[in-house]
């Protein structure tokens, strides 16, 4: 297949699935009043949990949205004087709010089972948080449109554990 077809398949689906995904969140807030008072806070839960991927993936494929606009998934801008990648910011808002998303369902998996945290539960909020220390450091290159290896498999290692627990 072409670069320029293949280029416009993904540019296509990536503004569809945010068109999708914005509408199923803002739904889930216009319907929350609908709700018995008792299904209010799992409704919540549920609403923000999605509404962080959708304000994370808005940032990662709506970041390579615009970068193919402004020439191509390598194009830099500059922010407060710093030449940044789009993909890469848009990489990093997605890590951050995907982490959040399973604490938020593990959030909300107690909740509906009005169940206690136990030892797995702690440590699914553990890998969590692991992970997000994890991205920090320097290594991690968020500025390259390439993730460096095998930097970018240790730290998504927690994110698979959160997303197999929950």
């Amino acid at each position: 297949m072409p670069a320029s077809a293949q280029m416009w398949m993904e540019i296509t689906f990536n503004i569809a699935y945010l068109i999708v995904i914005w509408v199923l969140v803002i739904k889930m807030f216009q319907r929350m009043p609908e709700l018995p008072q008792e299904n209010r806070r799992l409704a919540k839960l549920a609403a923000w949990a999605f509404g962080l991927l959708a304000l994370g993936d808005s940032g990662h494929v709506g970041f390579r949205v615009l970068a193919y606009a402004l020439g191509g998934l390598e194009t830099q801008v500059q922010v407060v004087g710093q030449s940044v990648s789009l993909v890469g910011v848009g990489a990093l808002s997605t890590a951050i709010t995907v982490t959040f998303f399973y604490m938020l369902v593990l959030e909300a998996w107690r909740v509906r089972f009005k169940q206690a945290y136990g030892g797995f539960a702690y440590l699914l909020l553990a890998a969590g948080f692991v992970r997000l220390a994890l991205m920090f450091p320097a290594i991690n290159a968020w500025n390259s449109v390439v993730p460096p290896q095998p930097w970018s498999t240790i730290r998504n290692l927690p994110l698979v554990l959160q997303g197999l627990g929950v």
